[in-house]
């Protein structure tokens, strides 16, 4: 009985420890179902907020990006407006027209003009190219562009260097040969001014070309600037690839929340379904391992969730950190093995790249800066010097001017003795002109009976040929009769069939014989051509001998008047000795005069550009201080 009782016991228990079991079993599925959502969800709610952090790091770069392009690309966009007008002002005309070391551009050689011209077109296209570059790829800017743009404007500061050098040592060259002339007269003063204006001029040049080498460092330093821009743009794409990198965690997180969702899907519906067919369970064991079951899986989530926050807790501060002390140089430092260690090291790229453009950026403007000094001093100095010049040549334009006076009294008086010379040596020459027209006429007439004589020569052989040519027709119209005859004899044995060859061999007959009688007239006439032409030539024969003496007496009439002519010129010349002389010292004076209003023109031209790189150059360092201005918002 009692061995009963205990089995039916156990049978009747039975149920319930299984039924506890499955519950036990089913608690702990649900455990670890809540455990990986929560889990997941915790997760994608860390990668949001770190992505929603990064997110506004990024805009931030943005912006900065964005207001550092727009500083770089305004200055370039005017710079480039500043080079076209320079150009403008370079063009072959006008350079020609205004520069007055270039005036006597046409005794150089038209080539290097054509070469100047070629260049600048060159160094035009590739400045369209490089704006063109510029809007389209956001100053990412074109070594190809740019290396063009420079090599031509190498070439072009050398062909201008020759063609300036050489225009220059013929100026030396014509300064040299006045200071002679000025030694002959004994004005030493004005060799010592003349002297002045040279040393004036090598100056001027050398000024100019420290103008150019100034402009080429600006082109250097807005190089640089377009360096800066297009790291800038390499710091975008970087922040691109973060947030791409942001985005694909955050893929990842939801997909792994979306399977645990789908997990807990399948089993919900079994388990409440347990539940409630066998009610609440009543065994004490399935109970305690449930919770035991609840109590491991909540640590190890805690665990989990603590190792996570202080890994990203520890980015964020130090990042924190670097923001309030506003300085790039610190970088967040964590150990390999940190979860967050790859989040750090994009940081720190990002943070170095940004102190190596903003330490680029300040060098340039800096040197910008001094550049703009340097030359506005310089500018200064050079309009000094060039009022001071413009002083010294109007002094010595009134000395010359007096020197004209006096050699203008002197060519005055050279003139008026070499107008009786003159007209004595007109008459003379208009003797001579007719002696001479009269001994031309006599040859033309000559000549004339000449041609007469060769025509009337050559009407006679063609009357010749003519009569040859007739006896040649009458021949044939001979031979065309006895055809004829043959024909119609032979039209006759033919009968009526040949009754129309009759009929056409008598107007052949009859043709013939009228050709006969023309030919006799031609002859008749190419005969008494001949004879009359014969009778001419021998009359032109006799009228050109005549002639011929009649030209040999004109001849020598004119030889003894040109001798005479010759002496009167001898005269002449001694007394226009006097004139030329006069007219020589005038002649150098004005020489000098135009010197000086060229160096006048010259000084006003260095000093139209000197201020035109004055304005460029306040312009560049206005540019410069807004760099620093930008770079102090940036670092702020």
């Amino acid at each position: 009985m009692e061995d009963r009782s205990h089995f039916s016991w156990f049978a009747k228990g039975m149920p319930l420890t299984l039924a506890g079991v499955v519950l036990t079993a089913a608690l702990v599925g649900l455990c670890a179902w809540l455990w990986g959502h929560g889990a997941a969800s915790r997760e994608v709610a860390k990668a949001n907020s770190a992505w929603q952090a990064q997110l506004a790091t990024v805009q931030r770069c943005r912006e900065t990006s964005a207001v550092a392009r727009a500083s770089l690309e305004k200055p370039s966009a005017r710079a480039f407006d500043r080079v076209t007008e320079t150009f403008d002002l370079l063009d072959g005309s006008v350079l020609l027209s205004t520069h007055p070391r270039l005036e006597s551009y046409s005794t150089i050689g038209e080539t290097e003009h054509m070469r100047l011209v070629r260049l600048l077109g060159t160094w035009r296209e590739s400045f369209s190219r490089l704006e063109s570059l510029y809007k389209e790829r956001g100053l990412d800017g074109d070594a190809g562009a740019v290396a063009t743009l420079l090599a031509a404007g190498d070439a072009l500061q050398v062909d201008i260097d020759g063609l300036e050098n050489a225009l220059y040592s013929r100026r030396i060259h014509e300064a040299r040969m006045h200071a002679r002339g000025y030694v002959a007269d004994g004005s030493q003063t004005h060799i010592d001014f003349i002297s002045d204006t040279i040393e004036h001029m090598k100056s001027d040049i050398a000024a100019m070309d420290l103008f150019t080498v100034t402009a080429e460092r600006v082109t250097k330093r807005c190089d640089v600037f377009a360096d800066a821009a297009s790291q800038l743009s390499r710091i975008d794409a970087s922040i691109k690839a973060y947030r791409a990198e942001f985005e694909s965690a955050e893929e990842q997180a939801f997909t792994a929340a979306t399977g645990a969702g789908i997990r807990s899907e399948r089993s919900e519906e079994p388990l409440q379904a347990r539940a409630t067919f066998l009610g609440v369970p009543d065994s004490v064991s399935a109970v305690l391992s449930g919770l035991a079951a609840v109590v491991v899986a909540v640590l190890c989530l805690v665990h989990l969730v603590r190792t996570g926050e202080r890994s990203i807790l520890a980015v964020d501060t130090q990042l924190d950190d670097v923001i309030d002390a506003r300085d790039l140089s610190r970088e967040i430092l964590l150990r390999p093995d940190n979860p967050a260690y790859g989040l750090s090291s994009s940081i720190n790229s990002l943070l170095r790249d940004m102190r190596s453009v903003i330490s680029t950026a300040r060098e340039s403007s800096s040197s910008v800066g001094d550049l703009s000094g340097k030359a506005l001093a310089m500018g200064e100095s050079c309009r000094m010097d060039a009022h001071k010049r413009d002083e010294e040549l109007a002094r010595l334009e009134e000395d010359v001017e007096r020197l004209m006076e006096s050699a203008g009294m002197t060519t005055r008086q050279a003139a008026a003795i070499a107008s009786a010379a003159s007209e004595a040596h007109y008459q003379s020459e208009r003797l001579n002109d007719c002696m001479k027209h009269s001994v031309s006429t006599s040859s033309a007439c000559v000549a004339t009976v000449r041609s007469s004589r060769d025509a009337i020569e050559t009407l006679t052989e063609h009357g010749s040929e003519l009569d040859r040519m007739s006896e040649t027709v009458a021949t044939l119209a001979d031979q065309t009769k006895v055809l004829a005859l043959n024909v119609a004899i032979e039209a006759a044995r033919a009968g009526e069939v040949g009754r129309g060859f009759v009929v056409i061999a008598e107007e052949v007959r009859s043709l013939a014989e009228r050709i006969t009688n023309a030919i006799e007239r031609v002859g008749t006439v190419g005969r008494t051509i001949g004879n009359t032409g014969k009778a001419a030539q021998y009359e032109l024969d006799e009228a050109a001998a005549k002639l011929e003496q009649l030209a040999m007496h004109q001849h020598a009439s004119a030889e003894s008047h040109a001798k005479s002519v010759q002496l009167l010129d001898h005269l002449t010349t001694v007394v226009l000795g006097l004139d030329a002389t006069s007219r020589d010292q005038q002649q150098l004076c004005e020489r000098a005069t135009d010197r000086i209003e060229q160096t006048l023109a010259s000084g006003r031209v260095v000093s139209q550009r000197l201020r035109d790189q004055a304005v460029g150059l306040e312009y560049l360092q206005e540019q410069a201080e807004e760099m620093m201005d930008l770079l102090t918002s940036v670092r702020a």
